[in-house]
């Protein structure tokens, strides 16, 4: 699959689509019943739907192992191992780091974080969180630490809604940020392959 800006950029959209959706529900005023608009979803549930396009994009991360293989068949006469030659490993744990991500988006929701900083310092730590990779077959894989090296800095995205910017202008600067500072994050660790028996580092930015 590998990374899609766009799924992300779409997936912020229907997020912020959300955010502004409306209820109609009575009130006393004054003695009065009136009918009134609040907002349909709570911040809990916007952080959430912010939250889902965020992993929804990152859960298509992948890695390569490069060619020739950085894998070594174990059996003499241990030659690279031309099977995980060029193999793309999907990220398997994309789901775990998803609950600290949607705390630290609503936290910055409360809050009302000018610049998102919180924000940009929990993608980071949800990046850290791609600790194991496989293809398909799960007879190729790679368990290590990702790192995202490069922040997705926010702040341009806010500034550009507060002087009043489009709404999809703002969405698709947050989407690149992120996919910039996804693009570039590194994996490192070691790699197994079942058949034939091999074993080796892997080092691969996110594809």
């Amino acid at each position: 699959m590998a990374l899609n800006q766009d799924k992300l950029v779409n997936g912020l959209k229907d997020a912020f689509t959300k955010a502004k959706e409306l209820k109609k529900t009575k009130k006393n005023v004054d003695g009065q019943e009136v009918e009134v608009s609040e907002p349909k979803h709570s911040q809990d549930a916007i952080a959430g739907f912010i939250t889902d396009a965020i992993v929804d994009y990152a859960s298509d991360a992948e890695i390569m192992i490069p060619v020739p293989s950085t894998l070594i068949v174990t059996a003499p006469p241990a030659p690279p191992d031309a099977a995980s030659s060029g193999a793309k490993l999907k990220v398997k744990t994309s789901q775990v780091g998803a609950p600290a991500l949607k705390s630290v988006i609503l936290a910055s929701l409360k809050t009302q974080d000018p610049a998102m900083t919180a924000i940009t310092s929990g993608i980071i730590a949800y990046a850290a969180s791609f600790t194991a990779f496989s293809n398909i077959a799960n007879t190729i894989a790679g368990v290590g630490t990702t790192v995202m090296a490069l922040p997705p800095l926010l702040a341009p995205a806010v500034a550009a809604g507060l002087a009043q910017g489009e709404e999809d202008d703002v969405i698709k600067l947050m989407a690149s940020a992120i996919h910039s500072s996804f693009k570039v994050a590194t994996f490192a660790g070691a790699g197994t392959n079942t058949a034939p028996p091999a074993a080796g580092p892997i080092v691969s930015t996110l594809m």
